[in-house]
């Protein structure tokens, strides 16, 4: 008898939840918990989800609040303007990381996270190359401080710029990497699937 198509089908074990996106996420989760998480049946919910709003709402909130007057305006007014500074990157995160780490409303396969990441990658790495490069200080309120450790006010910027880099290029990348591994796999288990399983014939003398 033919080996069932959910079983064993190639020298690496797939199964039929493996070729399909985030299958085994969803084989995994709970059938009393599977029905839309965190309300995402609201359509502000699925809105503000979406992969093709979170990511530019994401990359834009980093980007303003990085620029000279927001920045500082934070800075001069710790009390209020720097809590919603703090507020908008958490919030701009959570939808960010949203699609990436559950199922609902927009279920991802492993191929689209990785892309999704090397997208956000792309779009936050500009700043803290740029932080690092330029040669005068940006913010006036680091110029005008005492600094720390001895450092310059620009010696300290391109330090924040080149951290800045390295951690993104460390987390993007190691995420997107895992993706892509899984989405690779799933690929080599849908082709062992899709091929013709032959019968074992024998030799008649």
């Amino acid at each position: 008898m033919p080996p069932s198509p959910t079983t064993t089908s190639s020298p690496r074990t797939c199964s039929r939840t493996s070729s399909w996106p985030s299958g085994r996420l969803l084989s995994s989760w709970p059938a009393s918990r599977r029905r839309s998480p965190a309300g995402s049946s609201l359509p502000a919910a699925r809105l503000l989800t979406h992969p093709a709003l979170a990511l530019p709402a994401w990359a834009l909130t980093y980007l303003v609040w990085h620029l000279p007057w927001p920045y500082e305006a934070a800075l001069e007014h710790q009390s209020t303007l720097l809590h919603l500074e703090h507020a908008c990157y958490f919030a701009s995160g959570l939808i960010l990381w949203w699609p990436v780490l559950q199922a609902q409303p927009h279920a991802l396969g492993p191929g689209a996270k990785a892309a999704y990441l090397a997208c956000a990658f792309v779009l936050a790495s500009p700043l803290g190359l740029v932080l690092s490069l330029l040669s005068v200080p940006v913010y006036d309120f680091y110029a005008r401080g005492p600094g720390l450790w001895g450092l310059s006010p620009l010696a300290d910027q391109q330090i924040g710029g080149v951290s800045m880099s390295v951690e993104e290029a460390a987390l993007f990348a190691f995420l997107g990497a895992r993706y892509l591994r899984s989405f690779l796999r799933q690929e080599e288990c849908a082709d062992a699937f899709a091929a013709p399983i032959r019968a074992p014939t024998s030799d008649r003398r």
